[in-house]
């Protein structure tokens, strides 16, 4: 019920006032006048009289919900604020709510309590969680809740299900939890939001006493360690040096750094990024680690690999970050790169020890996640059975990356610095065997003694039968690059020379969002294919054009689809790096930097 706080009355018909949250702007040819941050239109302007800001009184009282009313024979203005409610009232209305909601609700026990919290916030109902808070958690939420309007959390991702994990029971009367909620996207998973909470019995039944939550934009609570290690970066950089970003789609990503190895995940777009606990792995090896060869497939799965004296390590996270488990394979061998097919099936390929322009290549296989790798391809000695090793990898080049389109297709990319060998493998038989790849090469190029480098090649469609990998063929001074695409899953491969625009050596990176969707950065700045024969410069803001001026190593550009891009660039002397976002296929760039 509203209580009567009484009338004002300001005598004299032309008297106006001022109340706190009222601000007048001024501008060079009128007065704006601004109540609670909404600008209101008036019949009369505000004016300043005798240095004296006077604004009509009847605009400002009924915007503020009170009743104005001229009063002819008393000559005086009435205004009447019975009906506007103080804050201590309002809040004393809200409690009110909350305490009948609660007892309809009526938790009867511990899990009953957290149970109803976790639904209210799948249900995005923050009247229904205010409502399971003891008053000290009510305390710290309410504002937070009021600025949501009561609806918590985001339209995507959104919560799909959630799990509730008794941890350990203090008393009687207390118990703690933790709650993992599985995020989703209409593009698939989105990894996992945690929350540590504590439920006490009181007079008032089972409430929430204790709320840490990861930082989750779905979980208001106390934004904190959430008991997993994890920091909160709510402002500066979270990474000071990113070596690279991956993004999985429009909304998750991963970015990391190292020495000392720290990586950092977002599921919104890259507008916050949060630093991932490495929780299980060694600090002191991790404190070191200078060239990292990682993977993720998605929001929760994820593999990095270093080598130290004695082995290589091999570390693998199932629930986005939040704990890591590892294993080594003895012996020297330095990842190169990760490929998984789901979130079981992946292979990793190595190199050994290398002198003279070749070096050792091995493939190794997982089929539980990561936690056991066995050896299927070797090109040394390093097998005892001759039969592992026939048909191995090439020795001469540089390996770049593997790729498996699905369980039994591969393909390993190399660089030959040495000879014309054009040094692109596949594999028939899940990566047991490899042999050259028979490439049908342009006349333009065909004939030469060429050195060559391949692109990782690029598979698209559910299927994966459209594909992509570019060659570039180097013969004295001159340079040709060569798009070599496929329409049956890699069963041949036809090339075609590149326009003079990208056919060019100063070429720094380039990438593909489809198979006639692609994007290259060259030393004028940044062309774009959108049916994979001419290429056009893309006509770029001021942010692109200035910071690849001062930042012109280019260390990464990458599509997740025909709109959305982005490049990792960093300054000659590697001190600084910088992330630039586009949303409209690279005419428009922002600076995107790596925060919490």
């Amino acid at each position: 019920m509203r209580s009567k706080k009484g009338i004002i009355l300001v005598s004299c018909m032309t008297t106006i006032f001022l109340l706190a949250g009222i601000v007048a702007v001024t501008a060079s040819d009128s007065i704006k006048l601004e109540v609670n941050g909404h600008m209101i239109q008036t019949d009369v302007p505000p004016q300043i009289i005798n240095n004296r800001m006077m604004v009509p009184v009847r605009s400002i009282s009924e915007v503020l919900g009170a009743k104005v009313n001229w009063n002819k024979e008393g000559n005086k203005v009435e205004v009447d604020m019975t009906d506007v409610d103080s804050p201590q009232e309002e809040d004393k209305s809200l409690q009110r709510q909350v305490e009948l909601l609660r007892n309809w609700i009526a938790p009867v026990s511990a899990n009953k309590a957290v149970e109803t919290w976790a639904e209210a916030v799948k249900q995005r109902n923050g009247a229904v969680q205010y409502a399971m808070f003891a008053p000290d958690v009510q305390e710290q939420t309410r504002e937070q809740l009021k600025r949501f309007n009561w609806v918590t959390g985001v339209s995507s991702p959104w919560v799909e299900r959630y799990e509730i994990n008794e941890q350990k029971v203090s008393d009687e009367d207390a118990v703690k939890y933790e709650v993992i909620f599985h995020m989703t996207t209409s593009t698939g998973s989105a990894g996992t939001a945690h929350a540590s909470l504590t439920v006490s019995k009181g007079d008032g039944g089972w409430l929430i006493t204790d709320l840490l939550n990861d930082g989750s934009s779905n979980i208001p609570g106390v934004n904190d360690k959430a008991g997993d290690g994890s920091t909160d970066s709510t402002t500066g950089e979270v990474l000071e040096h990113p070596q690279a970003v991956q993004m999985i789609n429009d909304k998750i990503g991963w970015a990391w750094e190292s020495e000392p190895l720290k990586v950092v995940k977002t599921i919104d777009g890259g507008q916050h990024w949060k630093e991932v606990p490495l929780t299980g792995l060694d600090d002191e090896s991790t404190a070191s680690i200078s060239q990292p060869a990682f993977e993720f497939l998605d929001a929760d799965h994820g593999w990095i690999s270093w080598t130290n004296d004695k082995e290589m390590v091999i570390a693998y996270t199932a629930d986005g970050g939040q704990h890591w488990s590892q294993t080594s394979i003895p012996g020297y061998n330095m990842a190169v790169d990760f490929t998984f097919l789901n979130d079981q099936e992946g292979w990793l390929l190595t190199v050994g020890d290398a002198a003279m322009m070749k070096s050792e290549k091995r493939v190794f296989r997982t089929i539980d996640g990561g936690e056991t790798w066995e050896l299927l391809s070797s090109n040394t000695d390093y097998l005892e059975s001759d039969e592992a090793t026939r048909n191995a990898l090439s020795l001469t080049g540089t390996a770049n990356g593997i790729i498996f389109s699905d369980a039994e297709h591969g393909w390993v990319s190399l660089d030959n610095p040495v000879s014309d060998e054009l040094l692109f493998y596949q594999t028939v038989d899940g990566g047991k065997s490899w042999s050259p790849v028979e490439l049908n090469v342009p006349e333009e190029v065909e004939g030469e003694e060429f050195i060559t480098s391949f692109s990782v090649p690029q598979f698209f469609g559910s299927q994966k039968k459209e594909g992509i990998v570019i060659a570039r063929f180097a013969y004295r001074d001159e340079q040709s690059t060569v798009a070599f695409r496929t329409t049956n899953g890699g069963e041949s491969w036809d090339g075609e020379l590149l326009p003079a625009e990208v056919n060019v050596e100063n070429v720094s990176d380039m990438t593909f969002a489809a198979r006639d969707r692609g994007w290259a950065i060259v030393d004028d700045g940044l062309y774009r294919t959108r049916d994979g024969l001419e290429w056009k410069k893309v006509s770029t803001n001021k942010t692109f054009n200035e910071t690849l001026k001062i930042n012109s190593v280019l260390k990464q550009i990458v599509f997740v689809d025909s709109m959305e891009g982005w490049i990792l660039a960093a300054s000659e002397d590697l001190e600084d790096e910088v992330l630039l976002k586009t949303e409209d296929g690279g005419e428009t760039w922002k600076q995107a930097p790596i925060k919490g």
